[in-house]
């Protein structure tokens, strides 16, 4: 048994590593993405998915506490500025567990310029399927339909070329 234990730990740190990187699932194109939510956003304004119809979306769930979303978040908001010009939109979800003072301190210390949502109720993620890893994107097209859930960090130079091909058809 002794012997055994180097390889199931190898299997199960393989198998880890494989569920983390296998994280960019495509749809095709029929999961509608949920218009009956509200967003409530940090400065007090509340928005849906419906107001953006038209646009493509990315819905970036995310945590103070979490190292990677933190990472990645310049980059979420250099394709917004980026991008937001030509129509793209980003609203950051912070999870249910997130304190609000945090994500609104996080929101200002990263000058983050996109909406930020507190998910208290955590009815956001639900809707969204459950979300329960962070960060996990979801890039939604201008008709509504979600095109990709991004499970960890995601490769921004492939969502960012999905969404100019997006802008691109808009014309």
């Amino acid at each position: 048994m002794k012997k055994l234990q180097p390889l199931i730990l190898v299997i199960i740190i393989a198998s880890s590593l494989f569920y983390f990187y296998r994280n960019d699932q495509e749809f095709t194109g029929n999961q509608n993405a949920p218009t009956d939510l509200t967003f409530k956003i940090i400065d007090g304004r509340q928005l849906s998915l419906e107001q953006y119809r038209g646009k493509p979306v990315l819905i970036d769930f995310w945590a103070t506490s979490c190292a990677y979303c933190i990472q990645e978040m310049p980059d979420l908001v250099a394709l917004y500025e980026e991008l937001s010009t030509e129509g793209l939109e980003i609203i950051g979800v912070a999870m249910s567990y997130d304190r609000p003072d945090m994500v609104l301190k996080a929101a200002k210390d990263l000058k983050i310029p996109f909406p930020i949502a507190l998910d208290i109720d955590g009815e956001v993620a639900d809707a969204f399927g459950d979300v329960n890893v962070t960060p996990t994107h979801f890039l939604i097209a201008p008709d509504g339909k979600i095109v990709n859930r991004i499970d960890g960090t995601m490769n921004l130079a492939g969502i960012r070329n999905k969404i100019k091909t997006m802008l691109s058809k808009e014309i």
